[in-house]
C-alpha cells in the first residue's frame, strides 16, 4: 500500500515533517559552528559534530533541490528568467550584504573574502545559486524531466571528485579564480539533483523507504562505513558517497517515519518547522555571533568528552539560534529589509 503523505503544515501546504528537518538541518550547522570555533573542537576528534557534518550540508543541498522542483513548470527562456530573479535577492544580494557587513565588523578585506572559497561561511547561498542555474541549464538544453535527470546525475558523478583536494588542485585555473567560484563546494551539485528527483518521484520513495530492504541496508551501511572507514582499501572519495547516502536516507527516513513528532500537534515539531521556515534568516545572522577568531572554551581540544562537549555545544547553539530569530523578525518589521535581506516577497 502506498504511504499516505501528512500535510501538517498550515503554510502554503508544506509538508510539516520536511520543514521540521530542515529546522534540525540548521539547528546542526550551528551546533557544528559551535562544536569549532567556540569550542575547538578538532574536526577529527570523537565527537557527535565529526558525524553531524557529514550530513548537514548534502542534507540542505538535497532539500534545496527538493523545494526547487516544481511539477508542470514552463521550461522557456521568459519563465527562466522569471524565476532566476526571484532567486536572485534571496541567494546573492542578501549572503552578499551580510557579508560585506561581517567584513566590516570583523576588519576583513572583503577582496580577500570574495576570494576564499568559504566566503567567511557564506558560500551556501552563492553555490546553491549555481546549482539552480547549471540544472536551468541542463533543463533548458534537454526534453524532459527524464533527460534533463539522466545529464543531471551524470554531470554531479563527473563534479564530485572537486571536493578532494588532490583534484581541486589539478583544475587548470587560476587559484584566485577557484576561490572566487568555490569550486571546492561544486561536488556536492549530486545531492541537489537527487533533492530535484526525490521530489520528482515522491511517492515512488516513500514506497522504498517503506519497503522491507532499504532502510535496515543504509543504517547498516552507514554504521559500516564509518566504523572501518579507515580500514575499506579504497579511496576516501570512493567511500563518501556511500557513506552519506546511506546517511541521508537514514537522516530522511528518521523523520518522515516519526512525521507525527515533527508536526504542528507537538510543540517540538512546531519551533522545528518554524526554524525550518527561517533557515536563511539563521543562517544569514549566526555568523556575526560565532566569531571565527575567538576561543571561549579550550578543554575538548586535550580531552574528548564527547557527551558533555555536544550537551554544552546544544545550549549555545540554541541561545544563538533564538537571537538570531529574534534578530530576524525585528528586520522582517520591514517589508523593504525583509525582501532585500531575506529575499522575502514584496508586499
Amino acid at each position: 500500500m502506498m504511504p499516505q503523505v501528512k500535510q501538517d503544515n498550515s503554510v502554503n501546504g508544506r509538508i510539516g515533517y520536511i520543514d521540521a528537518l530542515k529546522g534540525f538541518t540548521i539547528f546542526l550547522v550551528v551546533f557544528n559552528h559551535v562544536s569549532i570555533f567556540y569550542l575547538q573542537v578538532p574536526v577529527d576528534a570523537i565527537s557527535f559534530h565529526y558525524y553531524f557534518i557529514q550530513l548537514q550540508m548534502p542534507m540542505f543541498f538535497l532539500l534545496s533541490g527538493f523545494f526547487s522542483y516544481k511539477a508542470g513548470e514552463m521550461w522557456n527562456v521568459g519563465s527562466v528568467f522569471n524565476r532566476l530573479k526571484k532567486r536572485v535577492p534571496r541567494l546573492l544580494i542578501a549572503p552578499f550584504l551580510f557579508l560585506v557587513v561581517l567584513c566590516y565588523v570583523k576588519g576583513i578585506g572583503l577582496n580577500n573574502a570574495l576570494l576564499n572559497p568559504l566566503k567567511q561561511g557564506y558560500w551556501f547561498t552563492f553555490i546553491l545559486f549555481g546549482y539552480y542555474l547549471l540544472y536551468v541549464i541542463i533543463r533548458l538544453c534537454t526534453r524532459s524531466d527524464k533527460w534533463a535527470g539522466v545529464v543531471a546525475i551524470v554531470l554531479g558523478i563527473v563534479l564530485f571528485p572537486t571536493s578532494w583536494v588532490e583534484y581541486y588542485l589539478r583544475i587548470p585555473v587560476p587559484e584566485h579564480i577557484l576561490g572566487l567560484l568555490s569550486v571546492f563546494f561544486w561536488g556536492s551539485f549530486i545531492y541537489f539533483v537527487l533533492g530535484v528527483l526525490l521530489k520528482r518521484h515522491f511517492d515512488q520513495a516513500l514506497a522504498c523507504l517503506h519497503g522491507k530492504w532499504l532502510l535496515p541496508l543504509c543504517i547498516l551501511s552507514y554504521i559500516f562505513i564509518n566504523v572501518f572507514y579507515k580500514d575499506i582499501p579504497v579511496g576516501d572519495m570512493y567511500k563518501e558517497l556511500p557513506l552519506v547516502l546511506s546517511g541521508l536516507v537514514v537522516f530522511f527516513g528518521f523523520f518522515e517515519k516519526k512525521q507525527e513528532l515533527f508536526s504542528n500537534q507537538h510543540r517540538l515539531g512546531r519551533v522545528l518547522q518554524y526554524m525550518g521556515r527561517r533557515t536563511l534568516d539563521i543562517y544569514l545572522i549566526h555568523f556575526f555571533m560565532i566569531p571565527l577568531d575567538f576561543k571561549i572554551i579550550t578543554v575538548f581540544m586535550d580531552h574528548s568528552m564527547p557527551v558533555i562537549e555536544a550537551f554544552v555545544a546544544a545550549v549555545i547553539a540554541v541561545l544563538i539560534i533564538a537571537v538570531s530569530l529574534l534578530v530576524s523578525e525585528i528586520l522582517r518589521l520591514s517589508p523593504f529589509l525583509a525582501h532585500w535581506l531575506f529575499g522575502a516577497k514584496k508586499a
